[in-house]
């Protein structure tokens, strides 16, 4: 059974996808990297493991989602946002043990891969457990954190149309009432403790967050320096961040 991961970007977002690429190989758990976008260019970072599915134009989240599913054949999957970057912390035991747990109980639709400090709402009387369904009563009863997903539960919390955001409160609403009307044997779980640990040092509105511009730099990646930079000292342009970088 391949492990297969899947990530969805607009072109203009693209830039970050070779990065996400890279760390995620790192953790050599991935047989297939699939990624649904508009881009249109260069791909010379990729290797065969890695699989472009083409828009046309960009749909939005869920409708490139729901296009995308299409156009795999694998059930089960690891969804993310394409600036979710791996980080070395990540232990590849603890993913495989984890996925072995997902495959094995099919009334597992969606596994959350972490549990930050706004703790996942547990379902009452499974506190005790490190991997809990999911409390029907919590808000993000599933959400664009690393997770597996099974193919069919996915398509459940899935408008055409949706944005991210649009994705997670609807999402949530549509598979917690699936499941309560028996529409789904399948139900959201989250594990207690972290297994996918990452970073997501890309997106902040118009801005580059520093790191990014640090790891673009060190891996010798390409960036848009037309951007400017959001330091903990404010917004600056690029041309200054660098000067200070050199001093």
């Amino acid at each position: 059974m391949n492990k297969v991961v899947l990530v969805q970007t607009p072109s203009f977002l693209f830039e970050v996808v070779p990065m996400f690429y890279k760390e995620a190989k790192k953790l050599g758990f991935f047989d297939k990297f699939y990624v649904v976008t508009d881009y249109d260019g260069d791909l010379s970072f990729a290797d065969d493991d890695f699989h472009l599915i083409k828009l046309e134009k960009d749909l939005q989240f869920s409708s490139n989602i729901l296009y995308a599913l299409d156009h795999i054949k694998e059930d089960i999957i690891t969804l993310c946002c394409e600036d979710s970057i791996l980080n070395d912390l990540n232990d590849l035991n603890r993913w495989n043990n984890h996925y072995d747990h997902f495959v094995f109980h099919t009334d597992m639709g969606f596994l959350r891969l972490s549990n930050t400090k706004k703790k996942v709402m547990v379902e009452p009387g499974h506190e005790k457990e490190d991997i809990f369904p999911i409390s029907t009563r919590y808000r993000y009863h599933i959400s664009l954190q690393v997770a597996f997903w099974r193919k069919e539960y996915l398509k459940i919390a899935l408008n055409p149309g949706n944005d991210a955001a649009d994705f997670e409160r609807r999402g949530s609403k549509l598979t917690r009432r699936a499941f309560r009307e028996g529409r789904t044997p399948m139900r959201s779980y989250s594990v207690k403790d972290c297994v996918a640990r990452r970073t997501n040092f890309y997106k902040d509105g118009k801005y580059y967050r520093r790191q990014f511009v640090d790891y673009a730099i060190s891996n010798n990646m390409p960036y848009n320096k037309e951007k400017n930079i959001k330091t903990k000292k404010g917004i600056i342009t690029c041309e200054e961040y660098i000067k200070g970088l050199n001093k």
